[in-house]
């Protein structure tokens, strides 16, 4: 529970020993002796075919076996916004999300209640799909809100069809257990975490631009 510590790491033939102390000296963690041993290449190579690798694919679900809609607000943000700089217009559709998201939890007599944003073009379920950057912000937002708060927020992305504006209501009893649900021409889609396989083959690294602004993550 130290909010800071101070540690200090000491050698003694092949051990290592650690302590950390809080701000007032108090011991937090003492470990008396830490033996390291050397790993082959080849081990690292057999350790990244393991499944720990993953990746982000969206995965078709059934609607019809979504069942009646459970008591939930639904809220259109579509049209939140006119601004054509998308920077503005991602800060002032967080600034109110983040509103609705507020009061939603303020309300103390129903804590089971459940607050379902619809969104357009706030997910990206293929390469070929190009985000809205007020969407996307939005969904960022409220995945923050869901890992504080389960089950009492939702969003369901459509892409404009007539097929996914149908699907809407049956989306939002699937929403009971999917916090995100993407409509494409009707079908339901939620993201799913799968097994990504490690390359073999070594390629070679792109070549950096120096005029170029690189993202590093």
């Amino acid at each position: 529970g130290a909010p800071s510590l101070r540690v200090r790491l000491t050698r003694e033939g092949e051990c290592i020993a650690l302590l950390a102390v809080d701000a007032a000296g108090e011991t937090a963690i003492r470990i008396e002796s830490v033996v390291g041993r050397p790993v082959e290449q080849g081990q690292l190579a057999a350790q990244s075919q393991q499944g720990s690798l993953y990746r982000l694919d969206w995965k078709e679900l059934s609607l019809s076996e979504a069942g009646e809609a459970p008591d939930a607000t639904l809220l259109d943000t579509r049209g939140w916004t006119e601004d054509t700089d998308p920077v503005k217009a991602s800060h002032a559709t967080a600034a109110k999300a983040l509103e609705q998201i507020q009061a939603h939890l303020a309300k103390d007599e129903d804590q089971q209640s459940r607050l379902v944003f619809l969104t357009e073009g706030a997910l990206s379920t293929a390469e070929t799909e190009d985000p809205s950057l007020p969407a996307a912000t939005l969904a960022g937002l409220l995945r923050s809100a869901h890992s504080e708060h389960p089950g009492r927020f939702a969003l369901i992305d459509v892409d404009g069809t007539d097929a996914s504006g149908k699907a809407i209501e049956a989306a939002i009893a699937a929403s009971l257990d999917e916090p995100q649900i993407a409509l494409r021409d009707g079908e339901a889609l939620v993201p799913r975490l799968s097994e990504a396989k490690a390359g073999t083959e070594t390629e070679d690294p792109p070549t950096l631009d120096p005029e170029k602004t690189i993202l590093i993550t």
